[in-house]
C-alpha cells in the first residue's frame, strides 16, 4: 500500500499460494478488505485496518470466499462463497461427481447493530395503559363555536380586514427573517450538517462473531466475478 501524505510504501500481507488478492476499501478508506489462501489452500476474507496497522482473518477459510465487496454506506460486506451444492452432475470420464454454480452471494453486517434488510416490520399498535383517553370536547355548533361565543359575542370593531383603513388580509404582515438565520433553521441545512458530522467518523467493525452474521441473498447460485454495489 502506498501513502501519498509521506510517500510511504507498506507491505500489508502475502499470499502463500502466489494468488492475485481480491481487494476492495471501504468508503472511507479506513479498512481494506481481501483475500488470502489458507493452509486447505481456499481463499478466505481478510480485513486490515489502515489506522491501528492491523490485519484480521473475519471467514474461517472452511469454504472458498471470494470477491468482498462493501457497500458505500458503512453497513455491510458483500461476498461470494462456493458452498452451494444442491446439483451435482456426475462425471462419465472420472466417474465422480462434479458440482457447478457453486458461489452464492452473501453479506456481513460489519456490525453488531446493524439491522438485517430483512427484518421483519411488525404493524401491531402499542398505546400506554394510564393513558386517560382523548377528553371529552365541551358542546358547540357544527362550526367549532363553543357555548354561543361567535353567534351572541360583541361584534368586531373596525374597518373590515382589505378595505379602506383596515389591516391587509390573513393579519399583519411578519418582519422577514435574517437570510442566515432562515438557511440555518432549514431543515435540509441541519440534515446535511449531521450528515458531515457522520462521514468525519471513522468506520467501525465488530470483528467478534463477523462470520455468524453472514447473510445469504435471495438471488440464484452461480458463478460471480467482479461484484459491485450500489445505493
Amino acid at each position: 500500500m502506498y501513502t501519498l501524505e509521506g510517500e510511504q510504501l507498506r507491505t500489508i500481507d502475502t499470499d502463500p499460494e502466489a494468488r492475485s488478492p481480491r481487494v476492495s476499501w471501504s468508503h472511507d478508506s479506513s479498512w481494506l478488505a481481501y483475500t488470502k489462501s489458507c493452509d486447505n489452500e481456499l481463499p478466505a476474507v481478510w480485513l486490515y485496518d489502515v489506522e491501528n496497522d492491523a490485519k484480521h482473518q473475519v471467514m474461517s477459510g472452511m469454504f472458498a470466499d471470494s470477491w468482498p465487496t462493501f457497500d458505500r454506506k458503512g453497513k455491510y460486506l458483500a461476498l461470494a462463497s462456493n458452498r452451494n451444492f444442491e446439483h451435482p452432475t456426475f462425471d462419465d470420464i472420472g466417474w465422480s461427481m462434479v458440482y457447478t454454480d457453486t458461489d452464492t452471494l452473501m453479506i456481513v453486517p460489519l456490525r453488531t447493530d446493524v439491522p438485517s434488510p430483512w427484518l421483519v416490520e411488525t404493524d401491531e399498535e402499542t398505546w400506554d395503559e394510564d393513558d386517560p383517553g382523548d377528553e371529552e370536547e365541551p358542546p358547540g355548533n357544527e362550526d367549532g363555536d363553543h357555548d354561543g361565543d361567535r353567534l351572541h359575542g360583541p361584534p368586531p370593531s373596525g374597518p373590515p380586514p382589505g378595505g379602506p383603513g383596515g389591516p391587509p388580509p390573513g393579519g399583519p404582515e411578519k418582519p422577514a427573517a435574517d437570510d442566515d438565520q432562515a438557511d440555518e433553521d432549514k431543515p435540509g441545512k441541519v440534515a446535511e450538517d449531521k450528515s458531515e458530522e457522520e462521514e468525519k467518523e471513522p468506520l467501525k467493525i465488530d470483528l467478534e462473531g463477523f462470520e455468524s452474521r453472514a447473510l445469504r441473498l435471495p438471488v440464484e447460485p452461480g458463478r460471480v466475478l467482479q461484484p459491485g454495489v450500489d445505493e
